[in-house]
């Protein structure tokens, strides 16, 4: 694909999900797989100015840090995966991001399914849990418009 095909497909899709759910276009977006390039080898080009362009945020996948408020790049936000975790490493992450004065963005695929991109309900239980504790100090937001 192309950068101008990138575009347009990513404006397509905004239309049709506003226009289905009759709801403002989405502010955030995922990169594929984390893949922020289209093309190959010299021709190879990224596709971050266009996400810059169309979304608020968009994040990553499988990054190895929080990301930091003071300098992160608001269309190359990284996301950790959560992806068959335990609620002990994820409270891991949260705990060094925390240190860091960090933000953690977790993102996964499926839940409460098997395989290898599965996040797993009870995992999920017990994170929400711990986040819903105000005496841990951790603060929650969306982000973006969506």
């Amino acid at each position: 694909m192309t950068l101008d095909d990138i575009q347009e497909e990513l404006r397509h899709a905004n239309d049709l999900i506003s226009q289905k759910l009759q709801l403002p276009a989405p502010g955030t977006f995922a990169y594929p797989c984390g893949q922020k390039f289209v093309g190959t080898g010299t021709l190879t080009k990224s596709y971050v100015p266009v996400a810059a362009e169309l979304f608020e945020a968009a994040r990553g996948w499988n990054d190895e840090a929080p990301n930091h408020p003071a300098f992160c790049d608001m269309a190359q936000l990284m996301a950790i995966s959560s992806d068959n975790k335990s609620y002990a490493e994820i409270l891991g992450l949260i705990e060094k991001a925390k240190k860091q004065g960090g933000w953690l963005i977790l993102a996964g695929h499926e839940i409460g399914t098997t395989g290898p991109q599965n996040t797993s309900v009870e995992m999920l239980r017990q994170l929400l849990a711990y986040l819903s504790d105000p005496a841990n100090g951790i603060w929650i937001a969306p982000l973006g418009g969506c």
